[in-house]
This record gives structure tokens, sequence and C-alpha cells, in this order.
């Protein structure tokens, strides 16, 4: 049975010879600055433990600043970015900002009516509450609440209509603020 490991390697130490033997396989190019890249490594048992450790460690500092640089934009950035270019903003920006700007408390919330309404208990579809608490705290329209979503709302749901996924999106939609009932505050201002 073939065994695999992820690693990250200075490409200019590697051969064409173990490239060509199968023996190491070129994943992707990361990380260009530094001339490395991630590869899988046929298995190599003797290093191991110190080639998931280095893997590991670049992971979690390359991803590490990759999220820093995304986000963390003010309230103010967010809506004049939610106005002017909502198609960029993603799930993960609302989040970012939520985390950063406001304490939540999970609250339970009741969105849509009829057989089609989703009663969400406190602690569930967190991202949900979030965002919709958010959308009321800063008075957001409906269309604008719905691109805090991100891809979850332009992919997952405009692209799949007839879905079955992502109801409380979906019955945002059709119901929009009037239907959204909360049985507390989830979100205030941190100060």
């Amino acid at each position: 049975m073939a065994v695999f490991l992820l690693s990250v390697v200075d490409p200019s130490k590697i051969s064409q010879q173990d490239i060509a033997s199968g023996r190491l396989i070129p994943l992707f190019k990361a990380c260009e600055s530094e001339k490395r890249g991630v590869y899988a490594i046929y298995p190599h048992r003797k290093y191991l433990v110190e080639k998931v450790r280095l893997f590991v460690d670049f992971l979690v500092q390359y991803f590490a600043t990759t999220l820093i640089e995304q986000s963390n934009m003010t309230v103010d950035e967010f809506i004049n970015k939610l106005k002017n270019k909502p198609e960029e903003i993603t799930f993960n920006d609302t989040m970012t900002l939520v985390d950063s700007d406001f304490d939540y408390i999970p609250s339970r919330f009741i969105n849509g009516t009829g057989d089609e309404q989703v009663i969400n208990e406190a602690g569930n579809n967190a991202g949900s509450c979030k965002i919709f608490a958010l959308g009321k705290l800063l008075h957001l329209n409906e269309m604008q609440t719905l691109h805090c979503f991100g891809d979850y709302y332009r992919e997952d749901v405009l692209k799949n209509p007839n879905g079955k996924d992502h109801a409380n999106i979906r019955n945002f939609i059709q119901h929009g603020w009037s239907r959204i009932l909360f049985d507390s505050t989830a979100l205030s201002t941190k100060e």
C-alpha cells in the first residue's frame, strides 16, 4: 500500500530522477518568493515525523499570513464594499468582521413561515445567526444581507434555485426581514 506525505521542499534540491521515478510528485508551487513548493513524498518513513512537522508549520505560517492579509476591514470599509462591490464580499469577510468588532451571544431565531419555516435553536446555524443579527444591527437591506453570505448565496443558492440546501438563505430570499424573528439580541458592538 502506498503512503503519501506532503512536504515543503526547495525545488532546487529535487532531481528529475526523483520526479521521473514517481517517488516525488509536485502538487503545486507555493510561496514563489521563497522558492518553495509543496510535494507528495512517496514513502520515506524514516523522515516521516520531521516532514509532517515541517509541512504543518508551513501551512500554519502560510495560511495565518494569508488570512491576516485578506480581511480585517473596519465596519465602515465593510459597508462601503457591500454597497459598491457586493460580489466581492465573502462569508469569511463577514465572519471576520463579526468576530473582531462584535460580541456574539448565540440566540434562537426563526426564519420564514409555514411548512418551510426554519427554527434555529441557539448555537445552531451560527453563521446565519451572525449574518442576520449583523444585518439588523447595521440596518442592511435584504440584498446587502444576502451578499454577506458570499458564495453560499451567489454560487450555492442562486446557481441552484431548486436546491434544498441553505434553507435560511432561501427563506430569506422569499420573505426578507419580515420573517426573521430573534428571541434575544445576538450581536452587540464591542466596547
